[in-house]
């Protein structure tokens, strides 16, 4: 099998661009938004305005955990801020979709490739706050290599979004908290009851929940409001250092319950219209949903308070990405930057590879088959990277 050049990673060699005095490549999908399990498809495109060098031309798809986290050093004046980096695979393929005898003739070359998506794939996801950040990017690669001393590869790449399937089943679920009411730490008033309760709890596109809450106050103090919010936490991991960040997608509050009242509502709670992210877990970026519900009592009585952990499927169309496309890793000015795909016209006068290939398969990883659809982690190492996530999961 036909093995790319060293300048095969995601990270270009100094030199390597999308185009030079004699070509260009690119990449064009079929589609941007795809769900976990189905097939990608599109073609790289290479137009050589002037006989040049040109060996084997690949497709690669890649599919990778990026992270950015900021610390701090010292105290006081030597106080220091630093951006710890790191990048996990999760999935890879690289395809050879073109072979030359040694030189590419002048003309528009067209070569299709399609990968499949593993069906346990989770979604693309982008979350950063106080220059911390984290996205889960696919994408698809080209890289014309030229052969020969000084003579520098042509690279390009671009992404495309995954949106992932939702678990088959989803079991209801109930929790109940009971809080003391004492006056002056020690003087009983009663005691206050909170129980609520979902039909399911895995919720896909624009689904609404129907929240069952109940409040039983038989105490001598009012409960002023119940409030209830749909909660997003982003947990995020680099070369050691952590941080996290919580976030309200939802918010809404119910009527207070006078003291010895009770009260039971069904709380439809839809999602937003445009939530960017699915629960997610790798071994460095987690994104997990819950809804919160709390009945808010006076000063010194504990709130009663129940937290439903769900998962979240977010819509297909809905973008990561709609803030624009990630930039390099860690400032690496090397690395190949993500462009926009060329609009998907086949061109039935474009020429193929002048030698015949079967789409071989120069390298690939696939992800481990998970118990749920947000642990999809890679299998074995891909392009190079150390990083492998499935021992991380077999742990857990």
């Amino acid at each position: 099998q036909q093995q790319p050049s060293s300048s095969s990673s995601s990270s270009a060699i100094m030199g390597n661009s999308a185009s030079n005095s004699s070509a260009n490549v690119a990449v064009s999908l079929e589609k941007q938004f795809y769900r976990a399990g189905e097939v990608v498809k599109g073609y790289v495109q290479v137009e050589v305005r002037s006989k040049m060098a040109c060996k084997n031309v690949y497709a690669k798809f890649s599919g990778e955990v990026i992270t950015a986290v900021r610390y701090t050093t010292g105290s006081g004046d030597n106080r220091r801020t630093h951006t710890a980096h790191q990048t996990n695979p999760v999935v890879g393929e690289t395809l050879c979709v073109a072979s030359f005898p040694g030189d590419a003739e002048p003309g528009l070359y067209q070569f299709p490739f399609q990968f499949t998506l593993h069906p346990s794939l989770p979604s693309s996801a982008r979350s950063g706050w106080g220059g911390n950040e984290g996205s889960l990017i696919y994408g698809v690669g080209v890289q014309l290599e030229r052969p020969g001393f000084m003579q520098w590869d042509l690279v390009n790449r671009t992404i495309f979004e995954v949106a992932s399937a939702p678990p088959p089943t989803s079991a209801p679920m109930q929790k109940m908290d009971i809080q003391d009411v004492n006056m002056c730490c020690c003087i009983p008033k009663g005691n206050m009851e909170l129980n609520s309760s979902l039909p399911f709890t895995v919720l896909a596109g624009q689904q609404a929940m129907q929240l069952q809450v109940s409040v039983k106050n038989p105490s001598s103090q009012d409960i002023s409001k119940v409030a209830v919010e749909l909660v997003e936490k982003v947990w995020l991991s680099a070369n050691g250092h952590t941080t996290d960040a919580r976030s309200v997608l939802v918010a809404t509050n119910l009527q207070g319950i006078p003291a010895g009242s009770n009260m039971e509502q069904v709380v439809p709670l839809g999602l937003p219209p445009s939530f960017p992210n699915s629960t997610t877990d790798t071994a460095i970026m987690k994104v997990s949903h819950h809804i919160e519900v709390r009945a808010d009592t006076p000063c010194c009585i504990t709130n009663p308070a129940l937290v439903l952990p769900v998962t979240l499927c977010k819509p297909l169309q809905v973008s990561a990405f709609a803030s624009g496309l990630p930039g390099p890793v860690g400032g690496d000015q090397q690395a190949i930057p993500f462009v926009q795909a060329l609009p998907y016209q086949p061109n039935a006068s474009a020429m193929g590879s002048p030698i015949v290939v079967q789409a071989t398969v120069v390298q690939s990883s696939s992800p481990a088959t998970q118990a749920t659809v947000v642990q999809a982690v890679p299998a074995q190492v891909v392009m190079g990277k150390q990083e492998n996530e499935a021992e991380h999961y077999k742990n857990m």
